[in-house]
C-alpha cells in the first residue's frame, strides 16, 4: 500500500546585521515572509536579533528592544495574519527590565511561544532558563 507523503518546507533567511529602524525591519520581514508563503514554505526562520539589530553595547540594545506586550510586537504578529507560513523571528526582548536574545514563533498572526537563548554572546542579555516546545 502506498501512502502519499506531504513535503514540509523549512526556509532560513540570512541577512547582514545593519543599523535600521524597526519599520524597515518589519517591512523586510513582510517582503521575505510573503515570498516564502508564495513558495509554499511551512516554516521560515530569521536570524537572531533580526527585528532589533545586534548591538555590542547595552544602551543601543535596550533602545531598540521590543516588549512582547507592546505595540511593536503586536504589529509583528498582525503582519503575518494573512500568511500560512509560520515565522520564527529573532529580536532583543525587554521583559521585567531585563534584555533577552529571543525568538518568537508566530503563526497566523498569533505568537505561539517565545524562546530565550541560553548561551549568549554579549553580557547584557539575560540567559533563558526554559526550553519550550511549541
Amino acid at each position: 500500500m502506498m501512502t502519499e507523503s506531504k513535503v514540509f518546507r523549512v526556509a532560513a533567511y540570512q541577512a547582514q546585521s545593519r543599523p535600521c529602524t524597526f519599520e524597515e525591519r518589519l517591512a523586510d520581514l513582510n517582503v521575505i515572509a510573503g515570498k516564502a508563503n508564495g513558495l509554499g514554505v511551512d516554516v521560515l526562520t530569521f536570524p537572531e536579533c533580526f527585528l532589533t539589530g545586534y548591538f555590542p553595547d547595552e544602551a543601543s540594545a535596550r533602545q531598540s528592544s521590543i516588549a512582547t506586550d507592546g505595540s511593536k510586537f503586536a504589529q509583528i504578529c498582525k503582519s503575518t495574519s494573512g500568511l500560512s507560513v509560520t515565522v520564527i523571528a529573532g529580536f532583543t526582548e525587554q521583559y521585567e527590565g531585563r534584555l533577552y536574545n529571543s525568538s518568537a514563533v508566530i503563526e497566523g498572526g498569533k505568537c505561539r511561544g517565545i524562546y530565550r537563548k541560553s548561551y549568549l554572546c554579549y553580557g547584557y542579555h539575560t540567559a533563558g532558563r526554559e526550553y519550550p516546545v511549541f
